[in-house]
């Protein structure tokens, strides 16, 4: 240690193992650096970098493996996710804004890991929703009809991942079909259905398949009963996906 109480590293090639720091180990000053296609933050000579810029971000540079940067982005930007070189939590793109703070590890060979991401909002980095519609009453046996119910998409940025249907009164015979419209075309590829005597698509013979899973923000989203079965009664949707705030 030198008279200032702190151990010098230089170059990166000295390494500290063992023994007990007496006085806290303080890191060098935060620099500024701006996003380029790809940023160099492995060549800076600090542990935490403000990333200044808009550009989209698609790549760090060559550093060792195990070395840690740890950036703070001044505004918004774009993070794009690479299954080897820039790995990101969700695994998809990220966009950034003022505030964020990122933690990202090297393996080695330019390829980088993010280790962990933390919004100035307060939100996670994706959020989960599961939300139920009901399409009828409890009583009185479902009808056929487009627009059994119509509603607003409460959610931007959203990716749905699952549908579900359910009665509170099966069919006896026939299965009744649900289809699911954002501003009035189908998001279904393959109809959601329950069968017979079952109060559930979950063990459907055939499963539903979304075609079109990213519903707008505040888009108009109606429901149809194509088939009504017989005596089924409280028809129910849950929609199932995640949103990027």
């Amino acid at each position: 240690f030198g008279a200032d109480g702190i151990f010098p590293l230089s170059g990166g090639g000295s390494s500290f193992t063992g023994g007990t720091l007496t006085t806290a180990l303080n890191e060098a000053p935060i620099t500024t650096l701006a996003s380029a296609s790809t940023t160099n933050i492995g060549e800076q000579d600090v542990n935490t970098i403000s990333i200044s810029g808009t550009t989209t971000i698609t790549a760090f540079d060559t550093i060792a493996s195990g070395a840690v940067r740890r950036l703070v982005f001044q505004g918004a930007l774009t993070l794009t996710h690479n299954g080897s070189s820039l790995i990101l939590p969700t695994g998809a793109n990220i966009t950034t804004a003022a505030g964020d703070v990122a933690t990202f590890v090297s393996l080695g060979s330019g390829n980088w890991r993010c280790v962990g991401y933390q919004r100035a909002s307060g939100y996670a980095v994706r959020v989960p929703f599961r939300f139920v519609v009901a399409i009828s009453d409890e009583t009185t046996d479902i009808t056929t009809g487009t627009a059994k119910v119509t509603f607003r998409w409460p959610y931007a940025n959203s990716t749905l991942t699952a549908v579900r249907a359910s009665l509170s009164t099966t069919s006896s015979s026939g299965n009744p079909p649900f289809d699911i419209n954002e501003g009035g075309s189908t998001i279904l590829s393959t109809t959601l259905s329950i069968d017979a005597s079952e109060k559930t698509s979950t063990t459907a013979a055939t499963a539903a398949v979304i075609s079109d899973a990213s519903i707008a923000d505040d888009a108009e989203v109606t429901i149809d009963i194509d088939t009504a079965g017989t005596g089924a009664k409280g028809a129910k949707i849950t929609f199932i996906g995640y949103y990027t705030p």
